[in-house]
């Protein structure tokens, strides 16, 4: 594991290799073999108890650590920031994304996500006027990102 971050790093010092070399396979592989023999993969690794209680441990720390929103403002030439508790999307962060998990599941929820799969996605559900209503979690693993492009529009 360590020797693919070394040549991660590595390559970052002295450039790339070549995306189909045998080192960029095996740094961007579904699993790494160890020493002896086995293939470990994410859930492999999950299957461990010290695995799944440092994640828990992580995510929920994060987790429990306070919410705020805030707003930057220029008033007579000085910036401020200060608590935006009148944001539209205050209620979502800080009470409750959607109507099944509290702010805290959430969240935890996403920071796990984001230590094992290294990515954290949430569905953003809008009214028809195009406000936020609702955040869902949704399962890194499965979870295609896309850039630009817009949902299906109702007719």
């Amino acid at each position: 594991m360590f020797a693919n971050i070394r040549r991660a790093i590595r390559a970052a010092f002295y450039g790339p290799e070549s995306i189909t070399s045998a080192a960029s396979a095996r740094l961007f592989s579904a699993g790494v073999e160890t020493q002896a023999g086995l293939t470990v993969d994410t859930e492999t690794a999950l299957g461990y108890s010290a695995v799944l209680a440092a994640v828990r441990c992580l995510s929920e720390t994060v987790a429990m650590l306070p919410l705020h929103l805030y707003r930057r403002s220029i008033e007579a030439g000085k910036k401020h920031i200060e608590h935006a508790v009148d944001h539209p999307l205050y209620a979502l962060l800080h009470d409750a994304p959607n109507p099944e998990q509290t702010s805290y599941e959430f969240r935890e929820a996403f920071v796990a996500s984001l230590i094992v799969y290294g990515n954290a996605y949430a569905e953003i559900v809008r009214d028809r006027f195009g406000n936020i209503k609702s955040l869902w979690p949704i399962w890194s693993r499965t979870a295609q990102p896309s850039a630009g492009v817009s949902p299906p529009q109702a007719p």
